[in-house]
């Protein structure tokens, strides 16, 4: 009897698992699918955004002082000839 079920068992879980996911996870209607999957995408979107934020890979570099003066430019730093 064990043995029966087991292989029953078996059975069921590998044509549930080759036949894909059992339950839809977008609906069938094509225009809520769109939504759906905008909403999906867009989540992934801002989340890349918090990602470079909490990294800080978004902020300006602070070893840079190009970018916040012209000390940086060898251009700037000449004087100018009268």
């Amino acid at each position: 009897m064990r043995r029966v079920l087991v292989t029953g068992l078996l059975v069921v879980s590998s044509a549930v698992s080759s036949s894909g996911c059992f339950l839809n996870m977008y609906s069938p209607d094509p225009l809520r699918r769109y939504r759906q999957l905008f909403f999906q995408s867009e989540d992934l979107r801002h989340l890349e955004d918090d990602i470079e934020h909490f990294w800080m890979i978004d902020q300006p570099s602070a070893l840079s002082l190009k970018r916040y003066t012209a000390l940086g430019d060898p251009a700037a730093r000449r004087k100018p000839t009268p």
